[in-house]
Order: structure tokens, then sequence, then C-alpha cells
């Protein structure tokens, strides 16, 4: 147990004291003059006085040595004073621990022996310029090499202590192990690099933003899709890296979604190409939360399935025309089918010219009800000289799709039919039948250009148009023949000429015999059955004769056997 103040002062203050006694009463010789004796007493109040403060200034300093030493050796730092010569004058265990040595196998070791290679001459440099009083210290980080050969990361912070003559007494240096910070921040930055490059791979572009808007990372497909650098983004206001107004219109989208953490897909529109966005919250630990967006460039995506849809649609439309065809009258079906050219090609006008067989005059025979509400007076069944038409006509002429984007500043265009609608763009298509352009179908005045999808559309129905139109037309003139056939005496059949004659087509007035057409057509009879017997070999030899010499026509008489025998 540590003495107290009082004996303290009495083991100081009682042998000064005796002394003073003693040796007054030695000086006196027993003469007992009072004198001494007072000048003896104020001695010794003046050496309790010198004493007790001696002792007060004594006890101060320990306290502060106290305070130190608890300081020193209770440190979670390492701490080490250094003579002007290199000595260690003080190891706390802190920094023992650190380096994983003992007080004494660090002092055997020079502070120059303890640092990393990597960084020694840097420090060295740093440690030798403060003793020689070139600079009052220094504050770095360096590595040093632990007793188990692991390299310690530190901050260091150094101060030179000075004499009242300004040398250099001693140099204090306090040392905190970073490694663990080091290493995390390692890790951090390993985290990072590696986050960033898994984002540069994902398809498009992805960024997070942190609450205040500002972004905290964002992938190198922002580059490609908007020529937006990483170094310009990150640490910015969204509303300011994204071009106005796409940016505005991103920035409320996320602090939508921000607000009602709810996903999102998104669709925004930026130079003609769409682009669709997965937007989502991500919660923080701090309770926080930022938000993560994935845009991905779906152009090709959305015309493929706008391509599809177009094509089922076509599809259905050929479909249609038959059925159409069987429900309207010519011309009103030819306007039926220019109105679903409208709708696949988007466009306001459409038109129908028949090419004459002569190939040198056109004529318009159908406009749509579009075409025809937009005030165009072109009159139909009207005969056009094609060597007077415009370039719309070079479909005839060239027997190629003529595509006119830009018809006002078109070269050649000459002229269009009186009262035909004002063009803006063209399509026009020429029908081939033998070699020849019997037909041309024409549409216009698309919002945007027409494309090789709307020449292939108009070629399709323009194709469907003719060939239902010549199979009507076949038809109803074979009807009529038919029925002036079948009022007459005149009995029309074809036949092959395979074994047996078959029949493929006979005259109803065939019943005028006896026979039922379908007997004949259904191969219960064939002609040589009708023959009579006594004509049927010169029948034959005569047919023979003929077919080999090529003949296309012939007349034969012979006799015909009815039904009934006659």
């Amino acid at each position: 147990m540590a003495p107290s103040w009082q004996a303290s002062f009495l083991w100081r203050f009682l042998p000064v004291a005796f002394a003073i006694v003693v040796g007054t009463w030695l000086a006196d010789q027993g003469d007992g003059t009072p004198g001494k004796w007072i000048i003896a007493g104020a001695l010794v109040l003046v050496a309790a006085l010198c004493v007790f403060v001696w002792l007060r200034i004594r006890t101060r300093e320990l306290k502060k040595e106290a305070r130190f030493r608890a300081i020193f050796d209770y440190a979670m730092v390492g701490i080490a004073t250094i003579s002007p010569e290199k000595d260690w004058l003080l190891v706390n265990p802190a920094l023992c621990r650190i380096l994983g040595y003992n007080a004494d196998e660090l002092r055997q070791k020079s502070w120059a022996d303890l640092m990393h290679p990597d960084d020694a001459e840097m420090g060295i440099r740093k440690f030798d310029a403060a003793l020689r009083g070139e600079s009052d210290g220094y504050a770095m980080e360096q590595r040093f090499v632990g007793k188990d050969g692991a390299t310690v990361h530190t901050a260091i912070s150094a101060r030179t202590i000075r004499n009242a003559d300004g040398k250099i007494d001693s140099l204090v240096i306090v040392l905190e192990d970073i490694t663990n910070w080091v290493l995390a921040e390692h890790e951090w930055s390993s985290s990072v690099k590696v986050l960033q490059r898994f984002i540069d791979h994902l398809p498009g572009s992805a960024y997070v933003r942190a609450a205040d808007s500002r972004i905290v990372i964002a992938n190198k497909g922002l580059r490609s899709q908007f020529g937006i650098n990483l170094a310009d983004m990150v640490g910015r206001l969204s509303i300011d890296v994204f071009p106005a107004p796409l940016g505005k219109k991103i920035g409320d989208d996320d602090d939508r979604i921000l607000a009602t953490g709810v996903t999102e897909r998104v669709e925004d529109e930026w130079n003609g190409r769409i682009y669709e966005s997965i937007k989502f919250v991500i919660p923080r630990d701090d309770g926080n939360t930022e938000l993560g967006s994935i845009m991905i460039d779906v152009s090709e995506r959305r015309q493929a399935e706008i391509r599809l849809s177009q094509q089922a649609r076509r599809s259905a439309v050929l479909l249609e025309l038959p059925q159409k065809a069987g429900e309207l009258p010519e011309k009103e079906f030819m306007q039926h089918a220019l109105e679903l050219a409208e709708e696949l090609t988007q466009s306001a006008i459409g038109f129908i010219h028949f090419v004459n067989d002569d190939g040198l005059t056109i004529e318009l025979v159908a406009w749509s009800t579009k075409t025809l509400k937009n005030n165009c007076t072109a009159a139909f069944d009207s005969h056009y000289p094609i060597s007077e038409a415009g370039i719309w006509a070079d479909a005839a002429r060239n027997k190629q799709p003529v595509i006119i984007n830009d018809y006002a500043s078109a070269e050649n265009k000459r002229g269009l039919p009186s009262g035909h609608s004002v063009l803006e763009r063209l399509l026009n298509v020429p029908i081939m039948e033998g070699g020849k352009v019997r037909m041309m179908t024409g549409v216009g005045n698309k919002a945007d250009d027409y494309n090789d999808f709307d020449v292939e559309t108009v070629q399709l129905i323009g194709s469907e148009i003719w060939r239902i139109v010549c199979r009507q037309r076949s038809e109803n003139a074979l009807r009529l023949a038919t029925q002036v056939v079948n009022a007459s005496p005149v009995v029309c059949y074809r036949c092959h000429t395979g074994e047996g004659w078959p029949v493929v087509f006979v005259s109803d007035n065939v019943r005028q015999w006896g026979y039922n057409p379908d007997q004949l057509l259904a191969g219960k009879l064939a002609v040589v059955d009708l023959i009579h017997p006594d004509d049927l070999p010169r029948i034959r030899e005569e047919t023979n004769r003929n077919i080999a010499a090529g003949l296309s026509r012939f007349a034969q008489e012979y006799r015909l056997v009815t039904a009934d025998g006659q």
C-alpha cells in the first residue's frame, strides 16, 4: 500500500528539522542566547514549507505520470518513443501486440528493420528527417512486417519532442493497426469491381439510384445506348444524366417507384428506339432504400412482334378475299380489297388500274372509300395513255414496284389523272401474267416511309385481286356460254384422249339424248359409249391422226346412240 501524504511529509521533514535543532544546540554551547533558537525555529518552518511544496509538486508529477502510464500501457494504439540516436526509450504493450514481439525482442530491432520492404524507402526518409530536426514529424500509412511474417497495415503519426534549447529530445510515434480496415476496403473494392463487371455484362443499361436521386453505380450499356460516360454519370442526378425530356420522365418514374416500393415494367421511347425497363426498390441495412433499373432496347423485338401481327392479319385478309368475292360485285370487291391494303400498309389512299391488252393504255377501275372521301374525282372506266402517265406508271413500264417516299421532290413525276388525290408518298405494284403487266395496285400517303413489307403486302393482295377477278370473269363467261349452249340443240363436251376418253365437261342439254350429265362426269359412261359402234373405229383413227398432226381443231361427223338405243 502506498504511504499516505502525511507519512511522506514527516519522512522527509523530520530529518531536516532534527538536523536544524541539533546544529543550533551545538552552536549555542550552553550560553542560552534566545536569538539562535528563534533563527532555528524559522529555519524549521522554512524547511517544512519547502518539503510541503516539493511534496505537492512531486505528487502532481506522479499523478501525471500515472495517468500517462495508464494511457500508455492500456492504449489500443501502439506508442513508442525513440531517441535521436534511434534507440528505443519506451514501448507500450499495444505496439508489441500489433507487431507480435515482446518489449525485449522489439528493442533488439531497429525501426527500419520492422518496415515492409516496399514502404521502407519512404518510411526511413521521413523518420530520419524528423530525428534530424528537418521536420516536426509526419503522418502516413505504412506497412510493417510482423513477427509471424504477416503484413501489418498501419496509420502512423510521429512528432518530435524538443528541449528548451530546441534540440530533439525524442520522437514519439503513435501507430494504429488498420489491417482489418484495409483488408475490408480491398474486399469492398474487389466486390465493387466484380459488381461493375457483372452489371457491365447485363443486356442493355443498368444503374442504381440513391433516394436523393444521385446515381450510385451504372454500367457501360448507357454509353452505347445513350452516349453517357460512366464518369459523367456517377454522383449526378438522374434527371441531369439522361437526355431531356427522357431524363425528366425517368426521374419521375424512379421517384414514383421509390415512393410505392412496387416493382414496375416501364416503357420509354427515344430517338425512334423503344426501351423497356424493370425498376425495383433495393432495401438498405440502415433502413433507407435505393432504386435499381435495368433498361433493354426492345425495338427489334417490338418490330418483330408488330411484323408477326401484320403477317397474321395479312394472312387473314388473303383468306378473307375469296369469301368476299362471292358476296360482293366486282367493283365493290376491288374497293373492299383496297381498303384492306390501306389498313395493312397504314395508307390514306388506294387505287387499281387495269392495263389493257395492247399495253399502251391503262384503265382506272377502283378507288378505296377513304380516297373518295378525300375529294378524289378521277373518273372510273376511263382509258388513259400510259405514255402520258407520270412516274407512278413506271410500275407498268419497268415491270417493277415503284416506291416514292417524297413525291413532291421526285423527278419525272409528270402528272396524275384529272381529279386524282394529291400524293405525298406512293407505292405502286405491277401484277404480272404471262410476262405482261395486267394490273397495277397502288397505295399512298402513308405517315412514314414505305418499306419492303408494304411492297410484299400490296403485291400479294394485288395478285389475289387479279386472280379472283379473272376467275370470276371466266366463270361468268363460262356460265353465260353454258346457258347459251343449254338453250340450243348443240351438246358440248370436253374429254381426255386417254383410255375410254373420260369426260371432264358436258353441257346439261345432253339430257335430250336421255343421258344424265353426272353419269358422264362420274365416269360411269364415256364418250365412246355414246358413239355408234359402226362409226367408232373411224372416229378413233381420225382423232389419233389429227392429234398426231398437231391440229388444234378439226370436224367429224358420226352417229350417236341415245340412252333408249335409238
